[in-house]
């Protein structure tokens, strides 16, 4: 009885909710409510009506401060993005600088390495040469001492004079051939230092790559999702 005589409210939707009170008792009445407990009835959905509903003004008023909230998000979003801007902006100028000054060492350490190689080479070669020379040396100092003999062993010396020069250019075949080993070794070397250093740097550009394009696509990440928010 008391939901049936919900239907005598009457509401308005302008700036405060309507009740007709006389209407309401007078319904409840009909329903078999004592007066006194209608008009109780009465007064408190009047007041309850009052306190709790709210108006046209108050759903103005949140919509605005809804607006002001959004929009004060949105300034604080747009600074933030900006600000996220100029540390990746930072982040990326110093660690070109890093990279440019690595590369740099490394060039510098590169040649400084290469040019002690080579002040090698060049002295075992010198060194090489110098033995050389002085087997030369020995070899003409005996062949001369070999001429000054007598005439009766000329024959003997043919003989051990060729033989002594086969010997010597089996040596010197030899001691070619051991060159050319070694300074092939050194050359195999050589190129597999440089290689290993190339590797070296190719995975330092690799690795930089990967963090500078890491930290783009998580700045492209943050632009997209912002740029979604202030879509909707």
């Amino acid at each position: 009885m008391v939901m049936s005589a919900f239907s005598s409210i009457g509401v308005a939707m302008s700036d405060q909710i309507l009740f007709d009170r006389l209407t309401y008792i007078d319904k409840l009445q009909g329903a078999g409510i004592p007066a006194d407990q209608a008009r109780a009835h009465a007064d408190a959905l009047d007041s309850a009506l009052r306190d709790s509903v709210a108006t046209k003004a108050d759903i103005v008023e949140l919509r605005t401060a809804t607006r002001a909230d959004i929009a004060d998000l949105r300034t604080e979003l747009k600074t933030d993005i900006a600000d996220l801007r100029t540390e990746l902006k930072t982040d990326i100028a110093d660690l070109r600088t890093e990279l440019k000054t690595d590369i740099a060492d490394l060039k510098t350490e590169l040649k400084t390495d290469i040019a002690d190689l080579k002040t090698e080479l060049q002295t075992d070669i010198a060194d090489i040469k110098t033995e050389i020379a002085d087997l030369r040396t020995e070899l003409k100092a005996d062949i001369t001492d070999l001429r000054t003999d007598s005439t009766a062993v000329r024959a003997d010396l043919k003989t051990e004079s060729t033989a002594v020069r086969g010997d010597l250019k089996a040596e010197i075949t030899a001691v070619r051939a051991d060159l050319k080993t070694e300074i092939t070794a050194v050359r195999a070397d050589l190129r597999t230092e440089i290689t290993a250093v190339r590797h070296d740097m190719q995975i330092g550009f690799r690795e930089a790559t990967i963090k500078t394009g890491g930290m783009f696509i998580a700045a492209v990440g943050i632009l997209l999702g912002a740029m979604k928010f202030f879509a909707h």
